[in-house]
């Protein structure tokens, strides 16, 4: 005769009746805060709703598979119930998933986000204040890759599915909805001091000051001790040799005026 203390409980007990039955009546409470949570989440039986209480059989037959007493309950318990870790860890780290993951500064987040609600613009110059060295930074990332080139060799980019998985996190769909002149605010100041500049161009101070002393950064402007991140960005891209291939490039512009006199000459012409 089976003298468990589970055997002395009815057949549909309270989880206050079973947490005693198995764990003592001093640590009730915590088995009930704790590990009643994680053994639902393993296909524990749940508490049945016109009895008000679980199916007392259930559970011991569920920790005697539990236990490896009996394997035979395996079919209707965990391989029904599938476990989800997830659920159980704590909500701090879980929010940190949901945050961006890639480290972009808001620079680059904002060239993101262009490029998601602009998929025709795939090139520096038709995005705003993109630059060479931007995409590059980009690039290194994993949010965009190399799509080949313009009519003009100038490079093309497309986002990466990191790129769409990052600007999700940044809630960019929902941004876009509102168009994307809300988003060319740049509430930085164009002006930085010298640990700014070096993280800027992802840097040591030490290493910036080398590189203002040998020009290959433009010095501060006079009478302070800030730099302008434009100047930083034409150096950069003077410096890679993307400057002179930027200024040859056509913009849309100039294309869209170039057609105009093309269609205005056939016209007189007629």
């Amino acid at each position: 005769m089976t003298t468990d203390p589970l055997s002395k409980l009815p057949m549909f007990a309270t989880d206050d009746e079973i947490a005693i039955a198995i764990v003592g009546k001093a640590r009730a409470s915590n088995w009930k805060r704790g590990a009643l949570l994680i053994l639902e989440a393993r296909g524990f039986p749940k508490v049945d709703a016109l009895h008000g209480g679980r199916p007392v059989p259930l559970v011991r037959k569920w920790y005697n598979q539990y236990l490896g007493v009996d394997r035979s309950y395996v079919q209707t318990t965990q391989e029904g119930g599938k476990e989800n870790p997830e659920a159980w860890r704590p909500k701090r780290l879980r929010r940190n998933d949901r945050k961006p993951q890639t480290g972009l500064d808001a620079r680059s987040q904002k060239i993101l986000l262009y490029m998601v609600g602009h998929p025709d613009c795939q090139t520096h110059v038709e995005i705003p204040e993109a630059g060479a060295f931007g995409m590059d930074r980009l690039a290194e990332k994993g949010v965009v890759a190399p799509a080949g080139r313009d009519e003009s060799g100038g490079q093309k980019w497309k986002v990466t599915d990191l790129g769409l998985e990052e600007a999700k996190q940044n809630r960019v769909l929902a941004l876009w909805q509102v168009g994307w002149p809300a988003m060319t605010v740049d509430n930085s100041p164009r002006l930085i001091g010298r640990k700014e500049a070096a993280e800027y161009c992802g840097i040591s101070p030490t290493c910036f000051s080398m590189w203002v002393a040998s020009h290959k950064m433009p010095p501060a402007i006079p009478g302070t001790r800030k730099w302008d991140k434009r100047a930083i960005d034409a150096k950069l891209d003077e410096i890679s040799g993307l400057d002179v291939r930027e200024k040859q490039a056509e913009t849309g512009l100039q294309r869209w005026r170039r057609e105009r006199d093309m269609r205005r000459a056939a016209r007189e012409a007629r």
